[in-house]
């Protein structure tokens, strides 16, 4: 007999297509941005696959990136990270334990920059990082009128908008986390506290009211196991797996086209 999966199928679902738009992301942010110098200097200029990261390059500043980036990928792990940290027993204990991880991935790209010399797969304050954070404030979430809490969440993503609109830099990059930075600031992971913060928070008082005060089922009876909940259940190993993944196949890629030219 099977025993019943004690976890709600849509927030899963949710969050593993999130994952797979994010795994694609970092998959066209690698080419473009880490191993386009590599392919610079080991294909001609008119070779396809330096077509191929002029093509993501551009793509990386448009529009259509920025709304997949902030509304599909940022704003939906975060809102849905929000919604769970309602049905977590120990959010103060998940909370710290992301924290933990997300230092050490910072370490991690550190030590990859040491070898590499690009400076642009440092993570500062990633997604990872943001969430954590958002996490551990949880318990003084739960503590404020939701009216004055939506309002705060506004505040933070209003504030948030207007420092990414109009850039305010300083002489440190200590405040990072705050969407304050120096002008030569780069990073390959960056969700700071303003605005992305704000879209936890809304997750957190949507998921109150719809668990709490409207008592809807925590679980789902029909939990339909598929690719999609799967990531979604295992996001965050995959967060990390999900990269090395993505460079092991851009090195075979690489050497498979060094054989052609």
């Amino acid at each position: 007999m099977n025993k019943r999966i004690e976890r709600h199928y849509y927030i899963d679902l949710i969050r593993g297509i999130a994952f797979i738009l994010m795994a694609i992301d970092h998959l066209i942010f690698d080419i473009a941005y880490l191993f386009n110098s590599y392919w610079g200097k080991l294909f001609p200029k008119e070779f396809y696959l330096n077509d191929i990261v002029r093509l993501l390059q551009k793509y990386r500043f448009s529009d259509i990136s920025t709304i997949i980036r902030m509304v599909f990928i940022a704003f939906v792990f975060l809102f849905i990270s929000g919604i769970s940290s309602v049905l977590s027993r120990n959010i103060l204990k998940r909370g710290l334990r992301l924290f933990l991880i997300s230092l050490g991935l910072s370490l991690i790209t550190i030590i990859i920059y040491l070898f590499t010399k690009n400076i642009t797969i440092i993570i500062y304050f990633g997604i990872l990082h943001c969430i954590s954070i958002s996490m551990l404030l949880t318990p003084l979430f739960k503590r404020v009128n939701k009216i004055i809490l939506l309002i705060i969440a506004l505040l933070i993503i209003g504030t948030g908008i207007y420092l990414s609109i109009n850039t305010i830099y300083l002489n440190t990059n200590l405040l990072a986390p705050f969407n304050l930075t120096k002008p030569t600031f780069t990073t390959g992971d960056y969700y700071p506290v303003l605005p992305f913060m704000g879209f936890y928070i809304l997750g957190y008082i949507f998921g109150d009211w719809y668990f709490i005060q409207k008592k809807k089922p925590r679980v789902t009876n029909n939990y339909k196991n598929n690719i999609l909940t799967y990531f979604g259940k295992n996001t965050l190993v995959w967060y990390f797996l999900h990269q090395i993944i993505v460079v092991v196949f851009l090195v075979i890629i690489t050497l498979v086209n060094l054989l052609f030219v």
